[in-house]
């Protein structure tokens, strides 16, 4: 489980490091702001997406193999008041449980 506070303009997320799998997201707006929380992959596709008003929470429950993400509120993304360029980015590495290892497999 991991927990995620946005407000004005920060993303604060529980942990940086989860395993990976079936992994709950917590999200709460603790802002006075509408806000969105984004699940970006490394090639910056969305994998999961809640918008929250101001006070409102959501649950997130997303299958994510090991890598790299991005954690975001992408509000008024390419603008000079984007959220995100505003400071409310995070990363989140999802790596695999110790003992348990990916087999590729041979063709």
């Amino acid at each position: 489980v991991l927990s995620i506070d946005e407000t004005e303009y920060a993303l604060t997320a529980s942990r940086r490091v989860v395993s990976s799998g079936r992994v709950t997201i917590n999200v709460y707006n603790r802002g006075m702001d509408d806000h969105d929380f984004v699940v970006e992959d490394s090639t910056g596709r969305s994998l999961g997406q809640s918008i929250l008003l101001p006070g409102a929470s959501d649950q997130l429950v997303i299958t994510l193999p090991a890598g790299e993400y991005k954690l975001v509120c992408s509000l008024f993304r390419g603008t000079a008041i984007s959220h995100e360029a505003l400071g409310m980015v995070t990363g989140l590495r999802v790596q695999n449980p110790p003992g348990v290892t990916t087999l590729a497999r041979r063709r």
